[in-house]
């Protein structure tokens, strides 16, 4: 499978967009980028508006993609993206914990946060720091790994 890591994207990064005073702010705050653009008057939103701030949140991508080009011409690491940070309980589909995880792909739950910990499969942290695995991440995983298997070339017969 190799040691190749796959180039982060702007999309892996969360965008925040926040009213302040008389403005709406868009940030990415790992990689420090801040676009400030003026709220609509009397905090309406109309499709003009709606039309601005898609424009913008599009700004702010390839801002970020344009910061993340920049780490790679310097041959510098970009920072981790950073995780969600809204309460397990507010989220809709099902979650699975590691021992949940270990079991349906037949390994240990040591090997589940070896992976977790070297980026090869997503989880996120409950408040009191247990992993939770979405179905989605768990399914994406099987898949690479289906496929770099089937990319590694059968060796000839003895």
């Amino acid at each position: 499978m190799g040691n190749k890591k796959r180039l982060k994207s702007p999309l892996d990064y969360p965008v925040t967009i926040k009213k302040h005073t008389d403005f709406i702010v868009f940030q990415v705050p790992d990689l420090g980028i801040t676009i400030v653009e003026e709220a609509p008057q009397g905090n309406k939103i109309t499709p003009k508006f709606i039309n601005k701030i898609s424009k913008t949140l599009a700004k702010t991508w390839l801002k970020s993609s344009e910061k993340l080009h920049q780490f790679q011409l310097a041959d510098k690491k970009p920072p981790e993206p950073s995780r969600q940070r809204r309460p397990i309980e507010e989220r809709e589909e099902k979650l699975y914990t590691t021992p949940q995880v270990a079991e349906h792909l037949g390994v240990s739950e040591n090997t589940v946060r070896r992976l977790v910990k070297r980026g090869e499969l997503e989880c996120i942290k409950t408040s009191g720091k247990h992993r939770r695995f979405s179905e989605l991440q768990v399914q994406k995983y099987v898949k690479r790994q289906r496929e770099a298997v089937e990319a590694v070339p059968l060796s000839e017969p003895l």
